[in-house]
C-alpha cells in the first residue's frame, strides 16, 4: 500500500464587511495557521485594496464574483446586522460556509431565516460567541462541572464603560435603525451568551432599555432578568456612561 503523505493545508476564506472587526479576525487568522484570507470585499474600493495589501488577499470586484470562486470554501461575514440575512443567504445558496459576526440578527424572524437557509443548503453558520471561550469562564464552567459551587440558583453580570469618545452617529452601531437595542444587543449579547453557557438554556426573558445621556436615539442603559430552563434567574446590566467633567 502506497503512503501518503499528510500535510495541514489551510482552509481558504473570503472576507466581506471590512471595518475595526475584521482586523482583529484577520489578525487571528494569521496567528492560527489554519485558516487563509484569500479575497475581501466591502462596497469602499479604497478600503478593501488596503485590506488586501495589509493581509496578501486578493479584493474581489463584487460579493457576486467572491461567492462565484470556487477555491473559496467559507465565509467570514462581519457585515452590519440588518443585512446579515442578505449576505448569508447568498453564500448559503453558493454552497459556502459562513461565519458570522455577532448577533445573527437585528429581528428573530431574521435570525430564523438565516438558520433555516443554511440548514437547507447543508452548510456550516458558525457565530462569534468568542467570549464563552475565555480562560476564566472556561475555569468558571469547570468548577461548576465538578460540583464545587452546588446547586446554581443566581448569577449577576454588569458591563459598564465610558464610551462618549468613541461614538460616531453616522455609525450603524450608534443608530436604532441599523442596531435596535444599542448597547444590550451589541455587546450585551456576549454575555447573554457567557450565562447562557454556565447555567444552561434561556427560557424568558424581560428588561428594560434607556437613552440616557448620551447623544442619539438608541439606548444605552439596559437590564434584564433571565429565567433559565432549570429555573435559576440571572441578571444582566448594560450602562455606557457619560463620564463627567472634571474642573
Amino acid at each position: 500500500m502506497e503512503e501518503k503523505s499528510c500535510e495541514c493545508k489551510s482552509s481558504p476564506r473570503g472576507l466581506i464587511g471590512i471595518g475595526w472587526w475584521s482586523g482583529v479576525l484577520a489578525d487571528a487568522v494569521q496567528r492560527s495557521g489554519k485558516l487563509e484570507i484569500v479575497s475581501c470585499y466591502t462596497r469602499s474600493e479604497e478600503k478593501r485594496k488596503n485590506f488586501a495589501a495589509k493581509y496578501r488577499c486578493r479584493p474581489a470586484a463584487s460579493y457576486e464574483a467572491m461567492l462565484a470562486n470556487p477555491e473559496i470554501e467559507a465565509i467570514i461575514n462581519t457585515t452590519p446586522n440588518d443585512v446579515h440575512l442578505a449576505t448569508t443567504s447568498a453564500a448559503a445558496r453558493a454552497g459556502k460556509h459562513v461565519f458570522l459576526d455577532k448577533p445573527i440578527a437585528n429581528t428573530i424572524s431574521d435570525g430564523r431565516a438565516i438558520t433555516e437557509v443554511c440548514r437547507k443548503a447543508g452548510v456550516v453558520l458558525a457565530l462569534g460567541y468568542q467570549r464563552r471561550r475565555e480562560s476564566q469562564f472556561r475555569w468558571i464552567r469547570q468548577q461548576i462541572d465538578s460540583g464545587l459551587f452546588g446547586k446554581l440558583v443566581n448569577a449577576e453580570a454588569n458591563i459598564s464603560r465610558d464610551r462618549l469618545g468613541k461614538i460616531d452617529l453616522a455609525s450603524w452601531r450608534y443608530q436604532a435603525a441599523g442596531m435596535p437595542g444599542g448597547v444590550m444587543l451589541q455587546i450585551g449579547i456576549h454575555y447573554i451568551d457567557v450565562l447562557e453557557y454556565l447555567i444552561g438554556p434561556i427560557h424568558a426573558v424581560r428588561g428594560q432599555l434607556a437613552q440616557l445621556v448620551l447623544p442619539g436615539d438608541n439606548p444605552n442603559v439596559a437590564s434584564l432578568i433571565l429565567e433559565h430552563k432549570n429555573c435559576a434567574l440571572s441578571t444582566l446590566t448594560r450602562a455606557t456612561p457619560r463620564r463627567p467633567n472634571i474642573i
